[in-house]
């Protein structure tokens, strides 16, 4: 005898399962919806297509750092619309070679979503960038980084030498939280870069002179503070701003590098050229050289 409730029927002592058949049909229309549903989700949070990215030129300080300072340096470039924007950047060392990369991702939406040649004119034209990539510390000895793409190559050279004690600096930097210079500096005007911070107590002092050094595309800028314990100190804030002039710069694009405090570096990057009657400069008068393979 077969014994049968709404689900189940059970002969013989065995039991199975019954599913009604308009029940089957909500369950598969259920898991249709869920499962389109599913892939909406995944194409709506789907990773933006990435672009490889040129760059003109890698900043750094020549010399200057040593085996106990963090290291950092900074990509130049542009992106080749305004469709695009700066993803991340990559690090990988072998032995004194140190390889960056960096990629672009473009976004799709809208009208970005057609081919480069059908953008608008406005969208099409490029957008400069400039990108802190940090290192960390390294041995003592001469380094090379290489940025490599299909058709362009760029390297810079530079030395980390023996601290000459246990502290991250030898000299007493002030504690700079911001840097700022003009973008663009015409030719034989002087570079004004601006130094602002906190100071943190009344032992502490901003010193009058300010270390400034080029070497070739990087000015470093090195302000001091003295320590005056004649007295007791007192802890509170006291902000402080310095100008800095650098003079006789040739065109072509700069980075400041300024230190300070904690152990990092302000990096701000301009441009020297020859600018026209509404202040523009073209990429062509800044010097740029690119190697290509």
């Amino acid at each position: 005898m077969r014994y049968c409730d709404r689900f189940t029927c059970q002969k013989g002592g065995t039991r199975a399962i019954v599913a009604p058949m308009k029940n089957a049909k909500k369950f598969l229309t259920l898991a249709t919806t869920l499962a389109l549903f599913a892939t909406s989700l995944n194409s709506a949070f789907a990773e933006p297509m990435k672009d490889p990215l040129r760059i003109n030129n890698i900043f750094i300080p020549a010399e200057g750092f040593d085996d106990n300072d963090n290291i950092e340096f900074v990509l130049d470039g542009e992106l080749k619309n305004a469709c695009l924007r700066l993803g991340a950047s990559t690090v990988r060392h072998d032995g004194k070679m140190i390889y960056v990369g960096l990629e672009a991702i473009r976004d799709e939406e809208s009208f970005c979503a057609q081919a480069d040649d059908s953008l608008p004119q406005a969208i099409q034209a490029t957008v400069p960038f400039s990108k802190e990539v940090d290192i960390g510390k390294l041995k003592a000895g001469e380094y090379t980084i290489h940025y490599e793409t299909a058709n362009v190559v760029v390297t810079k050279t530079f030395k980390v030498g023996v601290a000459p004690s246990n502290r991250q600096d030898s000299m007493n930097y002030a504690p700079i939280e911001n840097a700022s210079v003009t973008s663009l500096v015409n030719i034989g005007d002087t570079a004004q870069i601006r130094l602002t911070g906190m100071l943190t107590s009344s032992c502490m002092h901003l010193r009058d002179e300010v270390l400034v050094s080029q070497a070739d595309d990087v000015v470093v800028v090195q302000p001091l503070v003295k320590m005056d314990l004649s007295s007791m100190c007192l802890m509170y804030l006291r902000p402080f701003t310095k100008d800095v002039s650098v003079p006789n710069l040739s065109k072509g694009r700069y980075l400041v590098h300024v230190r300070s405090m904690n152990g990092q570096a302000v990096n701000r990057v301009f441009s020297v050229c020859q600018t026209n009657s509404t202040g523009d400069c073209s990429s062509s008068s800044l010097g740029r050289e690119e190697t290509t393979r």
